[in-house]
């Protein structure tokens, strides 16, 4: 995690009470939701990648994956918005996260095997 202090990241471990958004088992790690990549950086800019609402706790790389929205510029977009406009922090989150379930259970319907 670039750029966070340890306070930071203990408040956002401490807010979701130390488990993986996806899972609730125990968090390890902090997973971007927009990659910390050097393009997204460019497109995003830094105050976005490393910004507090950018990330979510994980337990495991395969969770840190889900998390992250990948190349979906819609998303990313709205979550750049929501950063930027909304002023109550928890408001923010809550639509984040929302943004964030939707991603994780649209991949998780993609990758179920048909019988």
């Amino acid at each position: 995690m670039q750029n966070k202090t340890e306070f930071e990241i203990l408040s956002i471990h401490q807010y979701y009470s130390y488990t993986c958004f996806v899972c609730n088992e125990a968090s390890t790690q902090l997973a971007h939701i927009i990659g910390a990549t050097n393009l997204n950086r460019k497109l995003y800019g830094k105050r976005i990648i490393d910004h507090e609402l950018n990330v979510l706790p994980a337990c495991s790389l395969k969770h840190n994956d889900m998390i992250d929205i990948g190349r979906n510029s819609v998303i990313a977009k709205q979550i750049v918005s929501i950063i930027d406009t909304l002023d109550d922090l928890s408001d923010k989150r809550e639509a984040i996260n929302s943004l964030v379930i939707g991603n994780i259970k649209a991949h998780q319907s993609k990758s179920v095997p048909m019988a």
